[in-house]
C-alpha cells in the first residue's frame, strides 16, 4: 500500500504530453549487457535485487504484484460473455467466450461447467450447442489482491438453425442469373450456393439461340401449324419457340374467278362448212382448252375448227394457269350450229366423147364433185369408167344405164333402175347392199313372185318382200304387170 517510486532510464526520446499519465510497456531482459535493456528491481532483505520480467505474466502494469500490487479482497473484473448467436444443425454450435480475464481467477461456463483458468487475455469455451449460457469468475488464491466471485456481464445465447435444401430446374436460351447469388451461368450443369443454413441447388440447362426461315406462298390465308395463326395477309412474322426464333416470310394472293367465252366465225352455214371457235379468257393465266360437241370431248388447243352439223352443241372448259382462283376450270357459253342442207347440182352423163369420167366434154353439167347428183341415162353410145377415187353425192342409173369403176366411188346414195316389160321369167341381182325384195318391188307386190335356186334340192324357193338380195346374186322374178326394179343402197 502507497506510493511506488520507480527510476527509470531512457535511452531514447519519449514524448509526454502534459498532464497526461503515460502508459509502459516492459519487455523481460535478462541480460545487463545492453545496459540500456529494461530492468526491474526491488529490495528483498535489504538487497535491490533484480527480477526476471515474463512479457504477459508479471510485465502487465495493472496486473502485476510487483509492479503495481492491487488491494487485497478485489474481486475478479467483470468481462463481458461473447457468443450469441445461431449455428446451422450438425455445423457444431458457436464458440462462447470472454472479451478479457484475469490471472488468478478462474472462469466457470454454465451450464456446461467449463471451467478455463484466466490468461490476462480474451479466453474461449470451446464450440457450444444451442442453450443461454452465463459465465462465473472465482479467485484461486493465487494472486492476494483478487478475491471471492464475479458473474460475467451478459450471457450467450445460441439457436439452432434446421439445415435444408432447395432445388430448382431451370431452362434458359445462352446465358442464366441466379438470383441467390448474382452468378451468371452460360454452360449447362448442376450448381450449388449456400447461404446460412439453405443449401441452394441449381439444376440449369443451357440452349444456344437458332432462327429458322421459312418461305411460304397461300391463296387467300394461310394457317401456320407453328402457331395456331392464320394470316391473311403477306408479310414476315415472328413467333418464339424456346430457344428457337421462327421466321415466315408469308405471301398471300387473292384468289380470282376464271371465265371463258367462245364465239365462232360463221354460224346459219350450209352443210360441209368448215366452223371456227375461238375462245377468250378471263383469269385464266396460259390456260389449256378442251373443245366439246354434244358434250363429247371433241379437241384441244387455242381454237377449234370442224365441219359442223345442224343442231350441234359446242362450248370449250378451260383450265386456269393460275395458282390461286375459286376454281381451276370454267365452262364456256354454248353456240348452238344451225346447218341448211346443200341444193346438190345435179350433173347427167353423155358420154359425147368416150368413157372417160374426168372428161367434162361427157357430162352435161361439168365433172361432178362432192354435192353433185350424178344420172346416167340408158341408150348412150358411151358410158363412164372411173379409174381414180371420187367423191359424189349421189348417182342414178336408169334403165339400159351401165358404170364401171364402183370400188373408186364415194357416194352418198346410189339408184339403180331396171324396168321389167313382160310378165316372163326375168334373171336379176343387185348391184347394192342392204336391200329387200320388197324395197325393189315396191308396186303391186302380191303379183310378184321371186325365187331363189336351191343348189342342195335342185329346187327354186319362193322369197318374201322382207328377204334380204345379196349383191352379185342371181334370181328368178315372175309378175303380172310391168313394173321397174329399184335398186337403192
Amino acid at each position: 500500500p502507497g506510493d511506488r517510486i520507480i527510476r527509470m532510464r531512457l535511452t531514447s526520446t519519449v514524448p509526454f504530453t502534459s498532464n497526461s499519465t503515460p502508459d509502459f510497456s516492459f519487455t523481460s531482459n535478462t541480460v545487463s549487457n545492453p545496459f540500456y535493456g529494461t530492468k526491474v528491481a526491488q529490495y528483498i532483505a535489504g538487497i535491490n535485487t533484480q527480477l526476471v520480467i515474463s512479457p504477459g505474466v508479471n510485465a502487465l502494469v495493472t496486473e502485476n504484484p510487483v509492479l503495481n500490487p492491487g488491494v487485497a479482497g478485489d474481486p475478479p473484473i467483470a468481462y463481458n460473455v461473447s457468443g450469441s448467436g445461431s449455428y446451422c444443425e450438425g455445423t457444431g454450435g458457436l464458440m462462447v467466450g470472454l472479451d478479457g480475464s484475469q490471472l488468478g481467477v478462474n472462469y466457470t461456463l454454465m451450464p456446461s461447467v467449463v471451467v478455463v483458468a484466466g490468461t490476462g487475455a480474451a479466453i474461449t469455451f470451446g464450440m457450444q450447442l444451442a442453450g443461454t449460457y452465463t459465465v462465473s469468475g472465482t479467485a484461486d488464491g493465487t494472486v492476494s489482491t483478487i478475491e471471492g466471485t464475479t458473474t460475467m456481464t451478459g450471457s450467450a445465447v445460441i439457436t439452432e438453425t434446421q439445415s435444408s435444401i432447395v432445388e430448382v430446374t431451370e431452362a434458359t436460351c445462352d446465358t442464366y442469373t441466379w438470383a441467390v447469388n448474382g452468378v451468371t451461368y452460360n454452360t449447362s450443369g448442376d450448381y450449388t450456393f449456400v447461404d446460412g443454413c439453405v443449401t441452394n441447388i441449381l439444376h440449369l440447362t443451357i440452349t444456344t439461340s437458332s432462327t429458322v426461315e421459312i418461305t411460304e406462298s397461300a391463296c387467300d390465308s394461310y394457317p401456320w401449324a407453328l402457331n395456331g395463326v392464320t394470316y391473311t395477309a403477306s408479310g414476315d412474322y415472328t413467333y418464339v419457340v424456346g430457344c428457337v426464333t421462327n421466321i415466315l416470310h408469308l405471301t398471300i394472293t387473292a384468289s380470282v374467278t376464271p371465265a371463258v367465252s367462245i364465239v365462232e366465225d360463221a354460224n346459219n352455214v350450209v352443210a360441209g362448212t368448215l366452223v371456227t371457235f375461238t375462245p377468250t379468257s378471263v383469269n385464266g393465266g396460259t390456260p389449256t382448252y378442251q373443245w366439246y360437241v354434244n358434250g363429247i370431248l371433241a379437241g384441244s388447243g387455242a381454237i377449234y375448227a370442224y365441219v359442223a352439223e345442224n343442231g350441234d352443241q359446242v362450248y370449250v372448259v378451260m383450265t386456269t394457269s393460275l395458282g390461286c382462283v375459286t376454281s381451276p376450270t370454267a365452262t364456256s357459253n354454248t353456240i348452238i350450229m344451225i346447218v341448211n342442207p346443200v341444193v346438190p347440182a345435179t350433173t347427167t352423163w353423155t358420154g359425147a366423147v368416150d368413157s372417160e369420167w374426168f372428161n367434162p366434154g361427157n357430162w352435161g353439167n361439168g365433172i361432178p364433185g362432192a354435192i353433185s347428183q350424178v344420172i346416167i341415162p340408158g341408150g348412150l353410145p358411151n358410158y363412164p369408167t372411173l379409174l381414180l377415187p371420187t367423191t359424189i353425192a349421189g348417182i342414178t342409173i336408169n334403165d339400159g344405164g351401165s358404170f364401171i369403176g364402183s370400188e373408186y366411188l364415194t357416194t352418198g346414195a346410189t339408184l339403180v333402175k331396171r324396168d321389167v316389160v313382160n310378165s316372163d321369167f326375168h334373171l336379176i341381182s343387185s348391184p347394192v347392199t342392204t336391200t329387200t325384195f320388197g324395197e325393189v318391188f315396191p308396186l303391186n307386190q302380191l303379183q310378184v313372185w321371186a325365187r331363189e335356186y336351191n343348189e342342195t334340192t335342185g329346187d327354186w324357193d319362193n322369197l318374201t318382200i322382207g328377204d334380204f338380195m345379196s349383191v352379185g346374186k342371181g334370181y328368178s322374178v315372175q309378175m303380172t304387170q310391168p313394173q321397174t326394179a329399184l335398186f337403192e343402197g
